[in-house]
């Protein structure tokens, strides 16, 4: 009853729907003899009660006088915010405030105390907008009924700037959290527990406006204080030794973010055991830093117990089991496994939208990480359509140049990329560079990683010299903001190296590419995907300047250490292996290309898929090779399974032509000249209106098929 009879709409001004008195009398009845609910762990009788309650909460009438006790409320909504439950909480607070500001007034210090704990539940929700929509006008109304230096003043204007933040207006949230930090420097001291956690959280909002300086030297600073205050295994010193290791993270300094973390996570299995919320936590981040660091194995083995305690500790459906699995996800996708990457993903896409909501960001985040999974498993038209999906909804929450909206934005642009579609990509990365200069600056970097995308996507047009300049300054910029050892300055300058590559210049290549190889291996390690890359790429700039001993020499060693340390069927080693096949058939070694590339190309397209990009790859090498050896008739079917991939997922599309005309080339040289002809005159016929009968192209193409013709005329005599 209690459920269902306040559902009965009432006119406005006039009593309460039948029954809504009784269900009040009942549920106070019920809840008399619970108590408050347990500050920590799970109340069976109180979980019982709780759909009830809120369904009272959310259904209460406007104007209406509600007898149930505001403090049960309350009480009711910081045991679900406790166990996570932010957005269930916020029909409590909301009856609660309307009972409290009905009795004592709005001013009333318990009715502002029940309105901070509204906006921090909307804040806990991700509704950042109706945070802040409460707090604005809070600040205001306790400076005056307070004081600006009151403690109370100071949390709620700190809770303002924390929504600021995290709903991207960066500029505003900095500006408060000094303002903030000044003032109860001058109300309480440097040391004050409240004027330190004023340096975190200033801290944090420097590290994600990009001044990165300014983060790590506040972090470290503030850290010493705690250790100074409270010790060094203080929960509030881990929480800041924390603080700094992220910003270590973001700073690209790994030899010092992952052994923090990992101090933090052992001081909190000590102190509290592996199940604890906290240590949960830390694993958690402890994994992510291990993503970042190339090593998504043993990010994956610290997710797969911290979701058997997430599991144990909250159940299968809770928001944090939820993020957890998601992230379980991103590792095992990052780890090049998609047959476990995929469910995980997609059960925990299902999960958090039926708990919270499609529009729920911690929804958007765990499709967002979806979409990458179906950009790495190859299905480059879902995850360009949950792409679509993610940024339409956060462009509408979130507004246009909100962080989270702009990392969308690139991800499809380089989902784009990925299915081959540079022309797609490139206004993309261009809208996105735009609108990060305009929320970060120019050196931020997201900004700059950016820019690195938008010189790739640029080097894979139709003209590839436009990517050069660009990559040259956004590698100055790279060294200038982020220093040489930053992994965007790594990979920038290895893309640069691509782009001379493409160009022509292959020597240039050749000279930045053993200076990143040299960092990225001080760095990251040899097995690194960076430093991986990198060797790789060196080893491809040997090749195209016809050193093909050297190509050889670099990517047997880097097979060598991914075999021993990745195993033999990991798609990096697969992809070196077909790299190495290509060298060897460069420097005449065809039947060791051919021995190596027909069994990686096997491996490649077990592990991965028929239609994985590095399969797809392998088979053009492979493909390749054959004609080499003077076995076109080999090659055909090869190019003919590529040629029906592309012609389904990119349609009308520049590299489809292109491996139209490959393999009516190989059909030539295997001498089926009819097969030739009739793809030179499909090509011709969908390229010649657009080109014009002068093009040099459709000269090209005529003179295959005159040639082709030729030849079938002499074999027919």
């Amino acid at each position: 009853m209690a459920q269902t009879t306040p559902r009965i709409p009432s006119p406005p001004g006039g009593p309460p729907p039948a029954g809504r008195r009784a269900a009040e009398r009942l549920l106070c009845a019920a809840v008399a003899p619970l108590g408050e609910p347990p500050s920590s762990g799970r109340s069976p009788a109180w979980d019982r009660l709780l759909p009830h309650l809120v369904a009272l909460a959310a259904t209460t009438p406007d104007g209406h006088a509600d007898t149930f006790p505001a403090g049960r409320y309350a009480s009711a909504a910081g045991y679900l915010t406790d166990l996570g439950h932010d957005a269930r909480a916020i029909p409590l607070l909301t009856a609660a405030l309307a009972c409290c500001e009905a009795l004592a007034g709005a001013e009333h210090e318990l009715s502002m105390k029940v309105r901070a704990n509204l906006a921090n539940a909307y804040y806990g929700a991700r509704d950042f907008g109706r945070s802040i929509a409460i707090l604005e006008p809070m600040v205001a109304q306790c400076a005056q009924v307070f004081g600006d230096s009151h403690p109370g003043t100071l949390t709620v204007t700190s809770n303002l700037a924390n929504s600021y933040r995290d709903a991207g207006d960066l500029a505003r949230a900095v500006a408060l959290h000094e303002e903030t930090l000044a003032r109860r420097r001058q109300a309480l001291g440097s040391d004050h527990p409240d004027t330190l956690v004023s340096c975190e959280e200033l801290a944090r909002t420097y590290k994600e406006s990009g001044d990165l300086d300014r983060a790590v030297s506040l972090h470290e600073t503030t850290l010493t204080q705690y250790e100074r205050s409270l010790g060094p295994t203080h929960p509030a010193t881990l929480t800041s030794l924390n603080g700094l290791a992220a910003a270590y993270l973001a700073a690209g300094d790994l030899s010092r973010a992952i052994p923090m973390y990992t101090a933090v996570l052992a001081q909190w299995q000590q102190a509290l055991g592996d199940s604890d919320p906290e240590t949960i936590t830390s694993r958690n981040n402890l994994a992510y830093a291990y993503v970042i660091a190339g090593r998504p194995d043993q990010a994956a083995q610290h997710l797969e117990t911290a979701l058997v305690r997430c599991e144990e500790m909250y159940g299968e459906a809770h928001p944090e089991t939820i993020a957890v699995r998601a992230n379980l996800g991103c590792a095992y996708r990052d780890a090049g496994n998609p047959s476990r990457s995929l469910p995980l993903l997609e059960t925990a896409a299902a999960q958090s939208a039926h708990l919270l909501g499609d529009d729920h960001p911690q929804t958007l985040t765990t499709r967002n990480g979806l979409a990458q999974a179906y950009q790495a498993a190859s299905d480059a038209g879902r995850a360009i359509a949950q792409y679509d999906t993610v940024l339409e909804h956060r462009a509408t929450l979130l507004g246009e140049t909100h962080p989270h909206t702009l990392a969308t934005r690139s991800g499809l642009a380089k989902a784009h990329l990925a299915a081959g579609d540079p022309a797609r990509a490139v206004p993309l990365f261009e809208t996105v560079v735009a609108q990060c200069e305009q929320v970060f600056g120019e050196s931020h970097p997201d900004t700059l990683a950016n820019y690195i995308g938008l010189a790739d996507a640029l080097r894979q047009t139709d003209d590839p010299a436009r990517a050069v300049p660009l990559a040259e300054s956004t590698l100055e910029r790279c060294i200038r903001s982020l220093g040489e050892d930053h992994p965007h300055t790594v990979v920038c300058r290895s893309n640069l190296a691509t782009a001379h590559l493409t160009v022509g210049d292959a020597p240039r290549a050749v000279q930045l590419l053993e200076a990143t190889v040299r960092n990225a291996s001080l760095m990251f390690g040899d097995t690194h995907p960076h430093t991986v890359t990198s060797r790789t790429n060196l080893a491809a700039a040997h090749l195209e300047s016809g050193n093909a001993a050297q190509a050889v020499a670099i990517l047997e060693g880097v097979r060598a250490q991914l075999t021993s340390e990745l195993g033999g069927t990991h798609p990096q080693t697969l992809h070196c292996t077909a790299m190495l096949a290509r060298a060897h058939g460069r420097s005449g070694g065809l039947a060791q290309a051919t021995e190596l590339l027909e069994h990686s190309v096997a491996l490649t397209e077990k592990e991965l898929g028929a239609t994985h990009p590095d399969t797809l790859e392998q088979r053009q090498y492979l493909a390749e090779i054959y004609r080499a050896d003077d076995r076109p008739d080999l090659a055909v079917p090869l190019y003919e399974a590529n040629l029906a991939h592309w012609q389904q997922t990119l349609g009308d599309h520049q590299n489809v032509l292109s491996a139209q005309l490959t393999l009516a080339d190989t059909h030539q040289e295997a001498g089926a000249h009819q097969k030739a002809i009739a793809l030179y005159r499909v090509a011709l016929d969908r390229i010649e209106p657009a080109l014009g009968p002068e093009n040099p192209l459709i000269a090209q193409i005529r003179a295959r098929i005159d040639a082709a013709e030729y030849a079938t005329s002499r074999s027919d005599r």
